[in-house]
């Protein structure tokens, strides 16, 4: 129950952060998805599928918020909870340059699944080829803040 508490709390907390906070720090194409990366790390750290329950619950929050794309937002961020905790499970080893590759590649899948998602919902290759740019760099931003946040938080035995 304490650890769902802390996932809820952190969760508003990113959210918070994303929406109020980073628009007024950052430009657009700097912004990081602040509640896809905490997702992959979930994945990371915890690889026994509660990942993907997290993504599905971030993604309902950020689709509500967005308006629309609903079941988009739902679905890539799932996947991209459920990739990093299968990721982490059969290929990768616990250190922050593991964190920091399965937090980067889970960001990104998870990034295209959304635009996918959103083509077959337009019926066109508009949100692909516009978001192209942010994609990369919000998979550039995952790796980095993926790699940190892990590094800081387990210190030392996070380079073994």
């Amino acid at each position: 129950m304490r650890r769902w508490l802390t996932i809820a709390v952190g969760t508003l907390a990113l959210l918070w952060a994303q929406t109020m906070l980073l628009p007024s720090l950052l430009l657009p194409l700097w912004r990081p998805d602040l509640l896809l990366i905490a997702t992959a790390l979930i994945g990371f750290v915890a690889p026994d599928g509660r990942a993907f329950l997290v993504g599905a619950l971030c993604g309902g929050l950020q689709g509500w918020l967005h308006g629309s794309a609903f079941a988009a937002f739902v679905l890539s961020r799932a996947i991209a909870g459920g990739f990093a905790g299968w990721l982490r499970s059969h290929w990768l080893w616990v250190s922050a340059p593991a964190a920091a590759f399965c937090v980067g590649a889970s960001v990104l899948l998870g990034e295209l699944c959304q635009g996918a998602l959103l083509c077959l919902a337009e019926r066109s290759l508009a949100p692909l080829i516009s978001n192209g740019a942010v994609i990369g760099m919000e998979a550039l931003m995952g790796v980095l803040l993926g790699g940190l946040l892990f590094w800081w938080r387990y210190g030392k035995e996070a380079w073994a």
